[in-house]
Formats: structure tokens, sequence, C-alpha cells
């Protein structure tokens, strides 16, 4: 039965717009199209919530229909996209104590639920930038039956397990897990995931996310002679390389000997502005990891990240591709 106050808080807190949406696949004849930016409550058929921001709440929805099958209303406020976050935050502050949130339930049974430095030593995250010969290997790999058959993710994974490359992917995959990803076995999921996509020519094979973006991301391309290939995508942090060494930029180091590396200004919000994108192709990929500074980079980007907050993409996580990712030797 849902609480008779109710609408009081939502009125408190400004959510004067309130729609019956069961069965519905859209809700754009619902929303004034100038004023789709916002903070957003789902109310479910089992009286949870959901509390969510979006730039655009009408497409926001649709991908919410994707995996909740039972939202029976929904109440929105516009929002400038500069408060968002702020004010998602407050609204989520708010309900946590008087209504059921689904997007709390959903990570209750996670020990590692928004606090990365509970899950590590003290001395962990200083260390582990620091000293690039050095990571936490111990726990144990995240078990979950339902994710673990999830039929998209699992045929993905043997189509992909079945191409020429595989072999070459994994081992740059395991490499990048191994010694980029901090205490790989006991953040998988709750802080990364990675996803398995169809192959397919120019399109994405796989991703690794970390908290609210991408991390690295490997394409299936075609080069000007008609071969096929890997094309690999970091993001990292820049300050890493900014130092110049007998007057010679360390981007230009890498470039020398990875003759396919492409440095690009690009970062998510998400991350910060120390960030950007290297991409590389599979002949050069793996000297790169010969770089220190490449290395120290992304595990400083990655750090930042787990810091931040919880991983939100785990819904798409391939647990066949991550068990072999995970299943280096220490």
């Amino acid at each position: 039965m849902r609480d008779p106050k109710l609408n009081e808080w939502l009125f408190e807190r400004d959510f004067v717009i309130l729609h019956e949406v069961e069965g519905r696949k859209s809700i754009a004849a619902l929303v004034n199209p100038t004023a789709v930016c916002g903070i957003y409550v789902l109310h479910f058929a089992n009286n949870q919530y959901y509390i969510g921001l979006a730039k655009n709440v009408t497409k926001r929805y649709v991908q919410h229909r994707q995996t909740h099958s039972d939202i029976q209303y929904i109440s929105f406020k516009s929002v400038e996209v500069e408060n968002l976050k702020r004010v998602e935050s407050a609204d989520i502050e708010f309900f946590k104590t008087r209504l059921r949130l689904r997007n709390i339930d959903e990570m209750e049974d996670l020990i590692m639920e928004r606090d990365f430095d509970k899950l590590v030593d003290a001395d962990f995250a200083p260390r582990f930038k620091q000293d690039l010969t050095y990571n936490d290997y111990t726990g144990e790999k995240y078990q979950n039956e339902a994710q673990q058959s999830n039929y998209k993710y699992r045929k993905c994974f043997q189509l992909l397990a079945q191409q020429n490359f595989y072999n070459e992917l994994l081992a740059i995959s395991k490499l990048y897990v191994e010694q980029c990803l901090p205490a790989p076995l006991k953040t998988e999921y709750a802080f990364w995931s990675v996803t398995c996509f169809q192959v397919k020519p120019e399109s994405v094979v796989i991703r690794l996310n970390i908290y609210q973006q991408e991390v690295f991301t490997v394409f299936l391309t075609t080069l000007n002679s008609g071969k096929q290939t890997l094309d690999f995508r970091f993001q990292l942090a820049k300050s890493p390389f900014a130092h110049i060494v007998n007057e010679e930029t360390e981007q230009e180091r890498i470039k020398q000997r990875c003759a396919s590396a492409e440095f690009i200004d690009h970062f998510y919000r998400t991350g910060g502005k120390d960030q950007m994108r290297l991409a590389v192709l599979l002949r050069d990929v793996r000297r790169l990891f010969s770089f220190p500074s490449f290395v120290k980079a992304v595990r400083l980007h990655n750090l930042r990240l787990m810091r931040k907050g919880t991983n939100m993409n785990r819904v798409a996580h391939c647990m066949d591709l991550a068990a072999k990712m995970l299943a280096f030797e220490r």
C-alpha cells in the first residue's frame, strides 16, 4: 500500500507533475519537449521507487522500460543541467528514509556500497598510484547465477570466443585488468563491469565501464588494406604526461614506439577534465604497457572513478568474459 504522505512529500520536493505510465512505451507526449532535463521518480507496482537524473527524461524512460517492466507512474521536475547531480543527491537523501528506493535495494548485498576505501587497506590508494608493481589480488570472484545465465551476454561471449582475434583480445584485456584495475577481484561488478557485444565490422566488441563511463573499449575495424584488426581505446589521466624529458614529451616517445597511437582531447564529465583518450591498434597495444607513464595514467583515472561511486553499468556485466579476464596467475 502506498504511503498516504507520498503526495505531500513529492510536493515538498517540487515534484508537481505525476503521470500514469503503466504499459506506455514512451512518455514523449506527456512531457514538455522544451523541459525534458530534470529529476524523475519512477513508481513501481510493488511500492518501490527509483530516483534519477536525466538530460532527456523521455529517452531515459525508454531505457528504464528495457529493465523495469513494472513502472506505474512517473513524477518529474525540470532542473537546470548544471544542478542535476546536486538536486538528485538531495532528493535521494530526503526520500531514502521515507520510501523504499530500488536504486539502493539493488546494491544492498554489496559490501562495497558507495565506499571503495572500505574494501582495501588504508595505504592501498597511494601505493597503487606510485608503485606500478603493486595491486591487491585478494578476494573472491563475484558470483550471480541470474547474471551468469543472461542469454544475451552469454551468446555474445560464445560468438566472440570463436573469432580468430579472441586470444589476442583476451591477452590484452587480462593485462589491463591485472595492471590497471584497482583490486580487480574485490571491485568486480560493484565498481567495474565488462560488456560483450555482437561481433560486427566497425563496431564495439567489448567495453569496460567504471562509475558512469567507459574506460577501456575495443572496436573491430578495417584498415585501408582491407585487413580487419582491433582498435583499442583507453581513457586515462592527462597529468602523468605533463613532464618533459630531454626536450621530448612522453606522448611523442609513445608515438615513436607505437606508430598507430593517437592521443585525443576527450573527456567525460563524470571523470573530470584531467582525462583524455588514447587510441592504438592491436599491433602496437602491448608495447603501451611498457611505458610507466601510460600505466600510471590509467591507474590514476580508474582509481579516481572508483572512489567517486559504484558502477552504473553493472546490469550489462558479462560474467563469462569477466571470469576469463580475471584468470591471471599470481
